[in-house]
């Protein structure tokens, strides 16, 4: 069989026919047969390759957040990190930190008599830290409906909640 005589390749998400690397109705990337050695090797890239979008997206909201946040806003996302995946990686890294390098997260005047203690404490303080992202939907949802302003919506309030709360 020739190379004119096989199907067209299709997308294994949607179905659509490919005519390049990702799918041009879904975006998904075209897919290969599952292998360890592919598995690790997405892992890796995806762990290492920030493409200095997380750098420039922390250090936007360190100097001008609510510049940074408008150009995200005004279609300029792809320099900088999805804001829930930011939100995601603070929260995450907060939390090793905590963990790792055995921070007293504990309340002045209150004793933790034994070491089992101070770990039901930072296992539920380290729990506690994901609650910023039910608190972020609550938390844009009341300035929606206080500001009463058709100037920016639920989502885009709810994108500079999820980069000044993770943030801060």
């Amino acid at each position: 069989m020739s190379g004119r005589d096989q199907a067209p390749a299709t997308c294994a998400g949607c179905g659509a026919v490919l005519h390049g690397e990702f799918c041009s109705d879904c975006g998904q990337r075209r897919s290969a047969r599952l292998s360890f050695r592919r598995s690790l090797h997405v892992a890796w890239g995806q762990l290492v390759d920030f493409d200095f979008g997380f750098a420039r997206t922390f250090a936007g909201l360190s100097s001008r957040p609510g510049e940074m946040v408008l150009e995200y806003l005004g279609g300029r996302r792809g320099r900088y990190t999805n804001p829930f995946r930011y939100a995601f990686v603070i929260t995450t890294v907060t939390v090793i930190a905590i963990n790792l390098l055995d921070i007293d997260v504990t309340m002045p005047g209150v004793p933790l008599d034994s070491e089992r203690e101070q770990a039901a404490v930072r296992l539920l303080i380290s729990l506690m830290a994901y609650l910023v992202f039910p608190a972020i939907l609550l938390l844009a949802r009341l300035q929606r409906w206080l500001a009463r302003t058709d100037r920016f919506n639920y989502a885009e309030i709810l994108v500079f909640d999820a980069y000044c709360l993770s943030h801060a």
